[in-house]
């Protein structure tokens, strides 16, 4: 049986993203496959000089950590014979493409043209190096189509109809149902993820409940940026807030407390406007069979108009409307959140092809070919 390794940016008993989680234990459990830590995606990696000796110091603490981290990935490759080795993110990927010839790119996030950093000259290193190892190593596991077009314009800038490409959306295991029905007159918002002003538009959120307390019942659940926990301690209306660990394919036993999931994405940059496939909030909400309302500029928005999940609005001012059409046809909005997950979001769909694309050998297959039709 051919040997697997997959390489991620945390410990595999700290994994924080229950999709790769699932996706880790599936491949552990039926295939030959391992799993190994590089603790960096490159983001110490910044050209701009600091007068911070704390910056400084951290700085250099990361470019040892990544240097030990290397050693680590050449004794790897010395002493240890993979066949096949999945790399999740780009900078990871370059540094094991080195290595190891059959590297399969598991790609999240990356670094986009649009933002400050790619200016970067390590960041262009590193797009020049993607752009080497993916011409050679020819497969890549993406979310949808429009990630990897952004992906292909970004990095690779032509047109390549030789890669081998898996399609995995962020999905999840199914859970057995609750069939909590919503309470009309004060329904239930959640938050989940990250609670913070930058990204998620907590505050905006949180100020808005000021307002509106009476119309609806908020919950945030997540990581809370101190600036977060501070303006929610001087609210004179405080929303349930819980910060409780939990394993994190075990989100959903807070997520079925809610009737309405709230999902904002403040997007500066092309990397965040394509989450439709790559939103782990919108999976932990439609698994529970949960609608959704949708605010920030991504392309989530249009998918949940066009699936009927849930509602999209502009500016937080439409949120009570929102809740309302929602919670007035509650049923058909929980039945096709219910339909959307099983035909697109559970990961019970790809598990098993994607095990089998990891260990197919694209370069055997056309040489195979080839052959055939010579």
């Amino acid at each position: 049986m051919k040997k697997i390794l997959i390489v991620g940016f945390e410990k595999e008993n700290q994994i924080n993203y229950p999709h790769l989680r699932q996706t880790i234990s599936y491949l552990e459990q039926k295939m030959n496959c391992e799993y190994s830590y590089f603790f960096e995606r490159g983001y110490f990696l910044n050209c701009k000089f600091s007068l911070s000796i704390k910056t400084n110091v951290m700085k250099t603490i990361s470019f040892f950590k990544f240097f030990i981290g290397f050693i680590g990935v050449f004794f790897t490759r010395v002493f240890c014979k993979y066949d096949t080795v999945v790399v999740i993110d780009n900078f990871t990927y370059v540094v094991y493409s080195l290595f190891f010839k059959n590297t399969i790119l598991w790609s999240h996030d990356f670094v986009t043209n649009d933002q400050e950093q790619s200016n970067c000259i390590v960041q262009k290193i590193i797009k020049q190096q993607v752009y080497k190892y993916i011409r050679r190593n020819k497969k890549i596991i993406i979310q949808d189509t429009e990630r990897l077009s952004l992906l292909l314009e970004d990095y690779i800038e032509e047109d390549i109809k030789y890669l081998d490409i898996f399609y995995f959306p962020v999905s999840l295991l199914s859970i057995e149902e609750n069939n909590k029905n919503i309470d009309n007159m004060l329904p239930i918002l959640m938050q989940i993820g990250g609670i913070n002003k930058f990204r998620s538009g907590s505050d905006v959120l949180l100020k808005y409940y000021q307002i509106m307390h009476n119309k609806f019942n908020l919950i945030f659940h997540g990581y809370f940026m101190s600036d977060m926990i501070d303006q929610i301690n001087r609210s004179r209306y405080i929303p349930i807030s819980s910060t409780l660990e939990m394993l994190p394919d075990e989100v959903y036993k807070i997520v079925e407390k809610c009737d309405i999931g709230f999902i904002c994405y403040n997007t500066n940059n092309k990397n965040f406007y394509h989450t439709k496939h790559a939103s782990g909030q919108l999976v932990e909400f439609i698994r529970c069979a949960k609608p959704v309302i949708i605010i920030g500029n991504t392309d989530l928005k249009l998918f949940v108009n066009k699936e009927k999940i849930g509602v999209s609005i502009e500016i937080i001012e439409e949120l009570e409307s929102a809740i309302s059409k929602i919670s007035n046809n509650y049923q058909f909005y929980k039945e096709n959140a219910r339909k959307c997950f099983e035909s697109t979001y559970d990961i019970k769909l790809y598990l098993s092809d994607l095990g089998k694309w990891i260990i197919y050998d694209t370069q055997d297959l056309k040489k195979k070919n080839a052959k055939k039709n010579y």
